[in-house]
C-alpha cells in the first residue's frame, strides 16, 4: 500500500512538472488589456513636430507657402473678419500669413486683400527683400485691386516684410484668367503659370490666343521688377479647357509646367508642356485614361534627367510619373485608394533620397490610408525609381488637406493646406475650415 502511494505521488509531480511553462517574474508595470494578455505594441512615433491653425469662424483655405531664413509665409483665401483675420473687404478675399520659424504669428493678423468680389491667393514667393509676391485670381476692381480687364484676372501683389501692399497689378482681359503657380527663376525674375481665355488686354497679339474662346495653359515671365518679358498660350489637341497648376525651371533654364486638358468629350487628362527660356514650345505630352486625370505638381528631378509629375487618376487612385527631358516616358506608378475622392497628390518636392508628396486622402483601405477621419494629410516618400520608402498620415476626424511644402535645412519640411478638425493632431481650430501649417519631420 505504502509502494502505491509514493508511485502515484511520483506520477503526479512528473505529470504537472511536463504542463507548467516557466514563469516569468511578475512585473507591475507590464500592460494588460482587458483579455489579460500583454497590451499591443505602441503606433510609430508621430512625424509631427508643431501645427498652427490660423483663420476665422469661417472658411479659411491654404493654398501656398513659400520661406525665407527667418519666416514662413502662407497664402490661401479667406470668408472671415475675425479670429487671426482683419480687414476683409467683402465675400472672398485673399489671405496671407507671416508666422516666425516657430510658426508664431508675426504679424497681429493675417493679411486680407481684395475688393468686394471674389479674390483668391493660389501661389506665392519669397522676395529678396523679406517680403513676398502673391498670385492669384481677382473678380474686383476696387479695394486693394485696380485695373481689372473684365471676368477674371489674374493678381499679384507685392507685400513687405511687414505685410505692407507695396504694388498689385491685375493681368489678363475680358475673358478668364488665372494664376495658379508661381516660382523664382534662374536669372532673379519670376514665371507664372495658370490658364487663359483672353486674347485682348494684356494678351493682345499673344500667338495662339485667339485660337478659340475655352481656356488654355498660360506661362508668363517676368524680370524682377515684375514686367513681362514674354507670355505663352497653349492649346491642347481637341481640347475644350486646358490649365496649368504647376510649373518648374530645369538647369537649361526652360519651364515644364503640369495640369490638366479638358477634351471635347469631357474625358479629363493630364497636360504636361515644356518651354525654352525664351517661351518657345518644346513639347507636350498627355497622360491618362478614361475618366478624369489631373496633375497637381511638378518637380524636376534632383540629378536634372527629367521631370516628375504628380496628381489623382481615374480610379481613385494616386499618380506619379516621371519624364525624359524630351517629354518621352520613364516611369509611372500607381499608389491605390479607394473610396470617391481618393488619394491626390498636391505637391511634390525633390529631395536627396527622391520624392516627397503630400496631399490628401480619403481612401479607407489601399496605399495610403486615412486613418484619422474623412480626409488625411499624407505624407509619402518615394525613392529616385519612384518606390515607396514610407508614408504617413496627420489629421483629425474631419477632412485635413496639405496642398503645397517646403523644406528646411535640418531635414525637416512644412506645408499648408486646410483643416476642419479640432482634435487629433489638430488644436486651436476658429470654427469651419481653417488654414493649417504643418512641420513634420519624414
Amino acid at each position: 500500500m505504502k509502494k502505491s502511494s509514493i508511485l502515484l505521488t511520483l506520477l503526479f509531480i512528473v505529470i504537472v512538472s511536463g504542463c507548467v511553462k516557466e514563469l516569468k517574474p511578475y512585473d507591475p508595470q507590464a500592460p494588460i488589456n482587458a483579455a489579460g494578455k500583454p497590451a499591443p505594441q505602441p503606433p510609430p512615433p508621430s512625424i509631427l513636430q508643431w501645427q498652427k491653425c490660423f483663420g476665422s469662424s469661417a472658411n479659411d483655405y491654404g493654398y501656398a507657402i513659400a520661406s525665407n531664413a527667418t519666416a514662413y509665409f502662407v497664402a490661401g483665401y479667406t470668408e472671415g473678419n475675425n479670429g487671426n483675420v482683419s480687414g476683409n473687404h467683402g465675400g472672398q478675399d485673399a489671405l496671407v500669413i507671416k508666422t516666425g520659424l516657430d510658426g508664431q504669428l508675426a504679424w497681429q493678423n493675417a493679411k486680407a486683400i481684395g475688393g468686394t468680389s471674389t479674390d483668391q491667393a493660389n501661389a506665392m514667393v519669397a522676395t529678396s527683400d523679406g517680403g513676398c509676391l502673391v498670385a492669384g485670381q481677382t473678380y474686383s476692381n476696387d479695394g486693394d485691386v485696380t485695373g481689372n480687364h473684365g471676368g477674371g484676372d489674374a493678381l499679384l501683389v507685392k507685400l513687405s516684410s511687414s505685410g505692407a501692399i507695396e504694388w498689385e497689378k491685375t493681368l489678363g482681359g475680358s475673358g478668364y484668367d488665372r494664376a495658379w503657380a508661381l516660382i523664382k527663376t534662374n536669372d532673379g525674375g519670376y514665371a507664372l503659370a495658370g490658364q487663359s481665355s483672353s486674347s485682348d488686354g494684356d494678351l493682345a497679339g499673344v500667338t495662339g490666343a485667339n485660337i478659340n474662346s475655352n481656356s488654355k495653359v498660360w506661362i508668363v515671365k517676368f524680370n524682377s521688377a515684375a514686367s513681362i518679358e514674354w507670355q505663352k498660350v497653349i492649346a491642347f489637341d481637341g481640347a475644350k479647357d486646358d490649365v496649368a497648376y504647376a510649373i518648374t525651371q530645369g538647369l537649361d533654364d526652360g519651364y515644364t509646367i503640369a495640369g490638366r486638358t479638358l477634351s471635347i468629350d469631357n474625358n479629363a487628362d493630364i497636360c504636361v508642356a515644356n518651354v525654352s527660356s525664351s517661351g518657345s514650345l518644346n513639347w507636350t505630352k498627355s497622360i491618362g485614361g478614361i475618366g478624369g486625370d489631373v496633375a497637381w505638381g511638378v518637380a524636376t528631378s534632383p540629378t536634372s534627367d527629367g521631370y516628375v509629375v504628380t496628381g489623382y487618376s481615374t480610379s481613385y487612385n494616386l499618380i506619379v510619373v516621371k519624364l525624359h527631358n524630351d517629354g518621352s516616358d520613364y516611369w509611372q506608378k500607381i499608389f491605390a485608394g479607394s473610396t470617391t475622392g481618393g488619394i491626390q497628390g498636391k505637391a511634390i518636392l525633390s529631395t536627396s533620397q527622391g520624392y516627397i508628396i503630400t496631399g490628401s486622402t480619403a481612401s479607407k483601405n489601399g496605399d495610403i490610408i486615412a486613418s484619422k477621419g474623412n480626409d488625411d494629410m499624407f505624407v509619402l516618400q518615394i525613392d529616385p525609381s519612384g518606390n515607396k520608402i514610407n508614408s504617413n498620415v496627420l489629421g483629425g476626424k474631419g477632412n485635413d488637406v496639405s496642398r503645397a511644402i517646403v523644406a528646411n535645412p535640418d531635414g525637416s519640411y512644412v506645408s499648408a493646406g486646410q483643416t476642419d478638425s479640432n482634435n487629433g493632431d489638430v488644436s486651436g481650430n476658429h470654427g469651419l475650415s481653417d488654414v493649417w501649417i504643418v512641420k513634420f519631420t519624414p
